[in-house]
């Protein structure tokens, strides 16, 4: 119960640590104690080992922990391999996919990303984890300019999700703008003015107010994107001289 004494006399009385104690249960607490200090290579080494001991219960879930710290570290091909095995040895142990779709998504690769992702979702619809994994997703269509399937991902998000904790419109009203669907951004901007009191993702609980109005900002530019240069005008005004952010401001301004 107490991994920094656990690692000391790890470290303090090494020589009494065979190999065949390493691969077993002794081991998998070790590298455990190590994780939870932030000993992430030690404990990566100390995994290893337990991970290849296929006849210990433990090893499955030490080759799991071994692709997770692997990705920690940035050893994205370690960490590929250690998942991939693990996937194959434990077919049950579908989690592993989103972290694979990290690793894709890092090097790159977001179409298999976006595979990845969705498998995860579709046999996880109810984890907590869901709207981390919603995010990646978004972001996956993003890397491939694909607005369209980034913003269905936010409206099955919103859909699913409604009055269950906050909502992504500040990234449904970015795509929206970004693919020059102006209309639908702004009504998406209105609904998150509307909604100031910590109901949208996108860091409205830590900083509202920049948020605000970068919405109110974002909605003038969509009136003005679709004409409407009197709505537009009169809304950048406003934030010109209440927004207390200095980049918006100026903006505004400008």
């Amino acid at each position: 119960e107490d991994p920094l004494l656990i690692v000391t006399l790890f470290h303090h009385y090494s020589s009494a640590f065979t190999k065949s104690i390493l691969a077993g249960e002794v081991g998998f607490a070790l590298a455990e104690s190590h994780a939870e200090l932030g000993l992430l290579s030690q404990a990566a080494d100390l995994y290893l080992p337990v991970s290849k001991n296929f006849k210990h219960p433990s090893s499955d879930e030490a080759l799991y922990r071994l692709g997770k710290l692997y990705l920690q570290l940035g050893e994205d091909q370690k960490a590929q391999r250690a998942l991939e095995q693990y996937r194959g040895r434990f077919p049950k142990g579908q989690m592993v996919f989103a972290e694979l779709g990290d690793i894709h998504l890092k090097q790159g690769d977001a179409e298999k990303a976006v595979l990845f992702y969705e498998y995860w979702l579709a046999r996880y619809p109810n984890h907590p984890q869901h709207r981390e994994i919603y995010l990646k997703l978004a972001e996956a269509h993003r890397y491939r300019n694909d607005f369209d399937n980034e913003i269905r991902v936010y409206l099955k998000w919103i859909k699913k999700a409604e009055g269950e904790g906050p909502l992504p419109y500040p990234y449904l009203a970015e795509a929206y703008f970004q693919s020059g669907q102006y209309q639908k951004a702004a009504e998406s901007y209105q609904w998150i003015i509307s909604h100031p009191k910590g109901e949208t993702l996108g860091g409205a609980q830590s900083r509202p107010g920049r948020e605000l109005e970068w919405a109110q900002l974002r909605l003038g530019m969509s009136y003005e994107r679709m004409g409407q240069m009197e709505d537009g005008k009169r809304i950048f005004k406003r934030v010109a001289r209440r927004a207390k952010d200095p980049l918006i401001k100026q903006m505004a301004q400008t």
